[in-house]
C-alpha cells in the first residue's frame, strides 16, 4: 500500500506503476469492449475525450481572491459577535449556555422559554435542527431567528471562508477534483473540494475570481437530464411546459 511521501523517488515509483497497472487493464478490456458498439462509442468518443476536458479543469483551477478572503473572515466574524451580543442582551437566559450543544439549545427552548415542541430526534429528545429553528421563527420567535443567522455565518466560515485558502496552491488556484465516474446519474461530480457545492450567498462566489482578460459564467442548467430525455422522447406535453 502506498503511504504518501514527499520523497521524489518514491512518487515516481508509485505513478509509474499505476501507469503501468492502467495500461495492463486498458489491454485486457479494451478487446472485450470493443465486441460491444454501443459501450466501445461511448468510451471512444464521449468519455475518453471528456476525460482530456477534465484534466485541462483540474490543471487549471479557478482562481481565488485571497485579499477578499481575509476581509470576508473579519466581516463575517464580526457578524457573529454581533448577533452573540444581541442574543445576551435580549435573551439573558442564554449566557452560560452552549448554543452549539443540541441537549442544551433544547433545555434552553422548550424547558426554560416554553417554546412548543415541533419534532423529536430517535432518542426522543426535542430536535433543534435547522427545519425546527424555521419553524419557530415562522411562530414569531426572535431566538431562533438568530440562531439561524449564527448557524449560517458559522457554516459560511468553517466549510469555506476558513477552508479553502488552506487548500489554494502557491499561484492562489484553487485545484479539485472532477469525477467523470462519480454519480449514478452520469453527472460529473467534484470534491477535494467540492465546487459543484458552493453556496448562493454573493459574498462567498466573490471569493472565486476570472483573472486579467478573462470573466466567469454562472450557468444553471436546470432539469438538464429532464429536457433531454423529452427531447429523445419527443414528449409534446412535457416539451411545452
Amino acid at each position: 500500500k502506498f503511504v504518501f511521501s514527499n520523497n521524489l523517488r518514491d512518487l515516481a515509483m508509485y505513478n509509474c506503476e499505476d501507469t503501468d497497472n492502467t495500461l495492463r487493464l486498458y489491454k485486457i478490456f479494451n478487446d472485450e469492449i470493443e465486441k460491444l458498439p454501443k459501450l466501445n462509442h461511448l468510451l471512444h468518443n464521449i468519455l475518453i475525450p471528456m476525460s482530456n476536458v477534465i484534466i485541462d479543469m483540474e490543471l487549471d483551477g479557478i482562481l481565488m481572491d485571497i485579499k477578499y478572503i481575509q476581509k470576508l473572515t473579519k466581516i463575517l466574524k464580526e457578524k457573529i459577535v454581533s448577533i452573540e451580543y444581541l442574543i445576551a442582551e435580549e435573551f439573558p437566559v442564554t449566557i452560560g449556555v452552549d448554543l452549539n450543544s443540541p441537549k442544551q439549545l433544547g433545555e434552553l427552548l422548550f424547558n426554560v422559554l416554553k417554546y412548543g415542541s415541533v419534532k423529536k430526534t430517535d432518542s426522543g429528545r426535542n430536535s433543534v435542527d435547522a427545519e425546527v429553528l424555521e419553524n419557530l421563527e415562522r411562530q414569531g420567535h426572535k431566538l431562533p431567528k438568530y440562531l439561524l443567522q449564527l448557524r449560517k455565518y458559522e457554516k459560511l466560515i468553517s466549510t469555506y471562508v476558513e477552508k479553502m485558502p488552506k487548500i489554494v496552491h502557491s499561484d492562489s488556484r484553487l485545484r479539485g477534483s472532477f469525477n467523470i465516474c462519480g454519480a449514478r446519474t452520469g453527472r460529473i461530480s467534484s470534491s477535494d473540494p467540492n465546487l459543484q457545492n458552493i453556496p448562493r450567498d454573493t459574498s462567498i462566489k466573490k471569493m472565486f475570481i476570472a483573472g486579467d482578460s478573462n470573466c466567469l459564467l454562472n450557468i444553471d442548467a436546470s432539469q438538464m437530464e429532464l429536457r433531454i430525455c423529452c427531447s429523445i422522447s419527443n414528449e409534446q406535453n412535457m416539451i411545452k411546459a
